[in-house]
Order: structure tokens, then C-alpha cells, then sequence
């Protein structure tokens, strides 16, 4: 097998696969990723993702944005970003693009049934949907230390200017009650 990719970069591991205990004690399937040592000469159903190529130090973190605050956002707001695995590090970026169309299918690592803070409903063919209308947005990271990995989780603060007190107090009566003409 002779696997080419289309652009130059740097070999990437794809998101780790987790250990599933099989109740039924037939042999184990691999786990983590197909780059690891102990994986060497396993079997690989079709699609499954072997490897990512591209730059290490030039990753990018997409925000998942409730339809309530998508208008606060634009290019080019410079965005904090804290990892849940180094709650030390701030990491810092700027919006690139922000989506127009909305989020059909959540990534499984940010559904609340996985930890994470977005709330997700199971349609019947397994997949996590979003309960509100939410958006994503693009954001550019630099990481020169090489402490990244991909498929992390955590939180942003956007920072998406300033609002008067009466604009908060408008705002937080809207989102309160729900007025109609």
C-alpha cells in the first residue's frame, strides 16, 4: 500500500481511537491511532482516517457560536482560546472566516454526551445534532512550542468590542422574553 498526498507537510496523527471492551470476547480491535507501534499490521475498515498531512505549528480551532451571538462576531477579532488538557496555556488567534450556513452535525468530542458544552440530541442513525441553531467560526493559531494536538477541546473568548449598558440591558430583555407584533 503506497499512500500519496496531494500537498507537501508534515505527517499529522488523525484523533485518537478509544479502547472498546467487547462483551462478547471475541479478539480486540486496535485503538489510538493506526501510527502507533502496537497497531503495526492491523486491519483497517474502509475510511478510517490513517493520518493528516500539514504544517504543525500552523493549526487551526473551529468555534462552534450559538445563533444568539453570531452577530458579535467578524474577521479578524482576536480570539483567547484555553485547552482543557493545558488549562495553563492561552493560545491566542484571530477570527478567518465565519460560517453562513448552520451547523447540521456536531463533532462528537464537543456534544455534552462527551464532556463537552454543546447540548446534542442522537438522531436514529447515531449522529450528534446540535438543539440550537449554532454556527461555525474559523480561527488561525500559531503554536511554535509544537504542544498542540489535534482534536482538543475547550473554551474561547471572543473579543468582539464593546457595548453600552444599554445595549447589555436591550439585549438580555429580548433574549428574556420573547416579544411579537
Amino acid at each position: 500500500l503506497a499512500l500519496a498526498a496531494p500537498v507537501r507537510g508534515t505527517v499529522l496523527p488523525p484523533p485518537a481511537t478509544p479502547a472498546k471492551e467487547d462483551p462478547t470476547q471475541q479478539l480486540p480491535t486496535w485503538h489510538g491511532t493506526p501510527l502507533e507501534q502496537r497497531n503495526l499490521g492491523s486491519f483497517l475498515q474502509p475510511g478510517v482516517l490513517f493520518c493528516q498531512i500539514g504544517d504543525p505549528q500552523q493549526l487551526e480551532a473551529v468555534l462552534v457560536v450559538d445563533q444568539a451571538d453570531i452577530d458579535f462576531l467578524a474577521e479578524d477579532q482576536e480570539v483567547e482560546l484555553k485547552l482543557d488538557e493545558l488549562p495553563g496555556r492561552t493560545f491566542y488567534g484571530t477570527i478567518h472566516r465565519i460560517s453562513k450556513d448552520e451547523l447540521k452535525v456536531s463533532p462528537k468530542q464537543l456534544s455534552n454526551k462527551a464532556g463537552g458544552e454543546l447540548a446534542t440530541k442522537t438522531d436514529e442513525s447515531g449522529i450528534e445534532r446540535p438543539l440550537s441553531t449554532s454556527y461555525q467560526a474559523q480561527v488561525l493559531l500559531q503554536d511554535s512550542d509544537n504542544l498542540m494536538r489535534i482534536g482538543l477541546r475547550g473554551t474561547a473568548k471572543v473579543h468582539a468590542g464593546y457595548r453600552t449598558l444599554g445595549q447589555r440591558i436591550y439585549r438580555f430583555i429580548f433574549q428574556t422574553f420573547n416579544f411579537r407584533m
